[in-house]
């Protein structure tokens, strides 16, 4: 490739082929996590519902099949909180977030293949899981800070 001042330079680049949804499941003072092992950073970690939209599906669609195969949970509907590219320099791979409402056990199982287990935490400990790194997965942070509200300056700690 060449730059816009003439120089020559390399470009790299990962092209995802389908758009992702991230679901924030709230119930009364708790979220819903999931936790999951990733193989790509060999972690395990604690992260909200997500997945892949189909192509014959929405959005929505994709957010509310996610959280039932995820987690064994339905909703009433979801709201978009956000979109964005996590990582528009190298990737164009874009995340739709959604909060869910009126949330509650489908009697659905949680896919054993994607899931390890599923918890509610509360707000609280939710804010404490991502300032001390355990939440480090880049689809939930911005859902959960939409939700969470900006962190108080006392809450803010280097990792």
């Amino acid at each position: 490739m060449t730059f816009p001042d003439g120089s020559p330079g390399q470009y790299y680049s990962v092209h995802v082929p389908f758009r992702s949804v991230g679901v924030v499941a709230t119930r009364e003072d708790h979220i819903l996590l999931v936790r999951q092992y990733r193989l790509i950073v060999d972690e395990e970690s604690w992260a909200i519902p997500s997945g892949g939209i189909d192509p014959e599906e929405s959005p929505e669609e994709a957010a509310l099949r996610e959280l039932r195969e995820e987690t064994g949970h339905s909703a009433g509907g979801v709201t978009p909180l956000c979109r964005f590219y996590p990582t528009y320099g190298c990737s164009d791979q874009e995340f739709l977030i959604f909060a869910a409402h009126d949330v509650s056990d489908s009697g659905d199982e949680a896919s054993i293949n994607e899931v390890q287990e599923v918890r509610w935490f509360s707000k609280t400990d939710v804010l404490a899981m991502m300032h001390d790194g355990v939440i480090v997965d880049g689809l939930s942070l911005p859902g959960l800070w939409k939700v969470l509200g900006p962190p108080s300056r006392d809450a803010v700690r280097t990792v």
